[in-house]
C-alpha cells in the first residue's frame, strides 16, 4: 500500500488505511481483449442458452495457443449447431463416412505420402 504500490486492494481497506494517516495514489490498468471468431462463439452460447446453463456458466474458451483455439472453437460451433436440428446422431453406414473416409485418406496422402483412396477396401492394410 502507499504510493507506491502496484496491488490492488478493497475500498474499506483503503478508506482505513487513509483515515489511520497513511497516502493513497490511485493508478490505472489498461486491458486489451479480443474476442476469437466471435461469430461462432455466438452460436456455441445461442445453443446452450436453451436449457444448458451450467454448461454456459462454465464454458471456459479461453486458450493458450491459438491454433488450439482455431481447432476447438469452430469444432464446437459445427456441434451446436448439429445438436440445434436435431436432438441425435444418426448412425453413418456400416462402411463409415465417406466424407470421413476422404479426410483421412487425404491425411495419409499429405502427411505420410501414402496413397490411400476412400474405398473401404483401400483401408484394409
Amino acid at each position: 500500500m502507499g504510493l507506491a504500490g502496484d496491488q490492488p486492494i478493497c475500498a474499506r481497506t483503503a478508506w482505513a488505511y487513509g483515515k489511520a494517516g497513511g497516502r493513497i495514489s490511485h493508478s490505472l490498468s489498461v486491458y486489451s481483449c479480443q474476442l476469437r471468431q466471435p461469430h461462432q462463439v455466438k452460436k456455441i452460447f445461442y445453443f446452450l442458452k436453451n436449457g444448458l446453463k451450467d454448461v454456459s456458466t462454465s464454458l471456459d474458451l479461453s486458450f493458450d495457443d491459438d491454433s488450439v483455439a482455431d481447432e476447438k472453437i469452430p469444432f464446437l460451433a459445427y456441434l451446436a449447431s448439429v445438436l440445434k436440428e436435431s436432438s441425435s446422431f444418426t448412425y453413418e453406414p456400416p462402411a463409415g463416412s465417406v466424407h470421413f473416409r476422404k479426410l483421412i485418406a487425404a491425411f495419409m496422402k499429405i502427411y505420410h505420402h501414402i496413397p490411400v483412396g476412400v474405398d473401404v477396401r483401400d483401408f484394409c492394410f
